[in-house]
């Protein structure tokens, strides 16, 4: 179980899909994270004035009223509708190493802005990797970042200035530790600042977030702070870096919550999974705050096997939809799992979907029409290898139509969707070839069409 829950805090959600261009016009710039002055704040004791959350329990709240189905698609479904889903471009980024991109950010201008790790670098087990490219994903430039260790990006975040904030992790020479890292980048990519973030022991990033009051809220994992082996830690930071407060939440055993999304009233959530709280093993677990920072509420859904929670989108109306992967008794292996709430709390509907082999949900897109589209990852039943998974629901989570996509042997699976000003969607994946010695990134844009 340990094992497990280590392997989601160092992992984000593969992705990937057919086999494309690889874009080797750009040449990997080394940029050294020594080359800009390095700040650690250490976070081993509670800032003055602003203690640690205090633990409360929270009861079950699945089925909390809510409907529950789960809808089995046979590997042979007629429902695999490929001829709805058109490639209009692709392309592959990376070495002869394992390269992944965690996270994305789309410019003005249409380009992108791309940042993940890289292990083909000469100065370590890996580095953090920064991708630029234009509106059709053609490379402009590329830099990698890190000292002698193991560094990686975990979330990017575009600024008013122009500017940008990347959030990682980074190896500390000096306490043999993983403290969090923020750099702040020019449009070209060249460090202005960067600090850690850390105590005695781990610290694990995973996502970054503008606040309305022109500061910055990141949520991570900490091993220093806390009740239990890996509690949920939320900072909040000004614009130069410096730290206003932070908080822990969570119990004895594993917690996680590397989803943050920021409400219209500037109230915001955090979501990831908990193994302390809830009906099973681990649950899905949601909280709630104010824009100062208290929080409102928290809930978990699940039953009695493993559930967590890999992406949240808010719809029209303001409620929230959560997707992730359930395996509670009763599904032949994994699912992919939908929940769809209230800004309450109130769990409105959950779906499972999937067959008799493995499937997860990293991925969740709006559409204009007020359907759904998803995208992750898909096992047959017996096959080690996996499919790209994009897969169409109504507002109310019927299930519609599944599109997979791969080719042996290889695996793949989609990590990030977005929609763009064309009505297009943008599709950023993962592609492995001969284990994970061989992992590039994937980039695609695609057209979707009516049934």
């Amino acid at each position: 179980m340990r094992i497990f829950w280590m392997a989601l805090f160092f992992l984000g959600c593969a992705a990937v899909l057919p086999q494309g261009l690889r874009a080797a016009d750009g040449q990997l710039g080394t940029s050294r994270a020594d080359k800009g002055p390095l700040e650690t704040i250490n976070i081993a004791q509670p800032l003055a004035g602003e203690q640690q959350q205090a633990e409360r329990p929270v009861p079950p709240s699945f089925p909390a009223n809510g409907k529950s189905e789960t809808e089995t698609i046979p590997d042979t479904d007629v429902r695999n509708r490929a001829h709805l889903v058109q490639i209009n471009w692709e392309r592959t980024y990376g070495n002869t190493a394992a390269d992944h991109l965690h996270s994305w950010t789309i410019m003005p201008d249409g380009g992108l802005l791309m940042a993940g790790k890289t292990n083909a670098v000469p100065t370590g087990p890996s580095n953090a990797w920064l991708v630029c490219t234009d509106a059709q994903g053609q490379l402009l430039w590329q830099k990698n970042f890190g000292n002698s260790d193991t560094d990686y990006a975990r979330d990017l975040l575009s600024l008013t200035d122009g500017n940008f904030l990347m959030l990682g992790n980074q190896f500390s020479e000096n306490n043999g530790r993983y403290n969090l890292w923020l750099v702040k980048l020019d449009p070209a990519g060249n460090i202005l600042w960067q600090k850690n973030y850390g105590g005695e022991r781990n610290e694990y990033a995973r996502s970054i977030m503008a606040t309305p009051d022109g500061n910055f809220l990141i949520s991570g994992a900490t091993e220093s702070k806390g009740a239990g082996s890996f509690d949920v830690w939320l900072l909040k930071i000004d614009g130069e870096g410096n730290l206003l407060w932070d908080k822990t939440f969570g119990g004895t055993e594993y917690e996680r919550a590397p989803i943050l999304a920021m409400a219209e009233d500037g109230q915001f959530y955090l979501a990831g999974a908990t193994q302390s709280k809830g009906a099973g093993q681990s649950d899905a677990w949601l909280l709630k705050f104010k824009a100062n920072g208290k929080l409102r509420w928290e809930k978990t859904y699940g039953g009695a096997g493993y559930e967590t929670i890999n992406d949240f989108i808010f719809m029209p109306n303001g409620d929230f939809l959560l997707a992730g992967t359930t395996s509670t008794p009763g599904i032949q292996d994994s699912n992919g799992w939908f929940l769809r709430g209230s800004s309450d709390g109130k769990l409105l509907w959950e779906k499972n979907v999937g067959g008799a082999g493995k499937e997860a949900a990293n991925a969740l897109l709006a559409l204009p029409d007020g359907g759904i589209l998803a995208g992750g990852i898909k096992h047959a039943a017996g096959d080690p290898e996996s499919d790209a998974w994009l897969l169409r629901m109504d507002a109310k989570g019927k299930f519609l139509w599944e599109v997979t996509m791969g080719q042996k042997p290889s695996s793949e699976s989609i990590s990030h969707l977005a929609l763009l000003p064309d009505g297009q969607v943008l599709v950023l994946a993962e592609i492995t070839v001969g284990g994970n010695s061989n992992l590039d990134a994937n980039l695609m844009k695609i057209a979707l069409s009516e049934d």
